[in-house]
């Protein structure tokens, strides 16, 4: 379930029993006066979020009975001084699972190094690369992934409906009668 709308720069407000899993989320700025987490201001009811990017601050607000693994920070454009702002989550409460997570040491919130803790582990620039992200968070960058040189940062790979047999292959009835949102929704496209 996503209760869309509430966050001001995330993905979402709340997730309750969700999983969101390869995502990427670019962000220019962010005013410390409202700020939220990139994927969700909270996760809760056993949530995960798996293998996601992004260049906020912040991955989830608050980890309440859920888990972020395996994701990344990248250098954040943010320009304000957000002391308080934890880099994989703020806060945690109940058992909140957070592993083998990082951030690039370019990122402006410099915090303890630690992969299973709320800020990540910081990882140099120069190790910052697709074999890092490939082999020791374990990325599919075969089919899901593909590594933008240009930015230092992985890229989600362009997809078709019914690509990896996410989709059934539509009718021709079907093509006319669906909107282009919900193609998209069950391509796991996000615009």
């Amino acid at each position: 379930n996503i209760d869309c709308c509430s966050s001001n720069v995330g993905l979402t407000g709340s997730l309750n029993q969700s999983v969101v899993k390869n995502c990427l989320i670019l962000v220019e700025d962010v005013d410390p006066n409202q700020f939220s987490g990139s994927i969700a201001d909270e996760i809760n009811s056993n949530s995960i979020v798996v293998s996601c990017f992004t260049s906020a601050a912040t991955i989830v607000v608050t980890c309440n009975e859920s888990t972020i693994k395996n994701c990344a920070i990248g250098a954040s454009k943010i320009n304000q001084d957000l002391r308080s702002v934890g880099r994989i989550t703020n806060k945690t409460t109940g058992i909140c699972l957070l592993e083998n997570n990082i951030s690039v040491d370019s990122n402006k919130l410099q915090r303890q190094s630690d992969p299973n803790g709320k800020d990540g582990r910081t990882v140099s620039a120069t190790l910052f690369k697709q074999p890092y992200f490939e082999h020791t968070l374990g990325w599919d960058f075969d089919t899901v992934w593909q590594w933008d040189a240009a930015n230092n940062r992985p890229a989600l790979r362009a997809i078709s409906p019914g690509t990896a047999g996410l989709t059934p292959k539509p009718t021709a009835t079907a093509a006319h009668t669906t909107d282009l949102l919900t193609r998209q929704i069950r391509a796991n496209l996000w615009l």
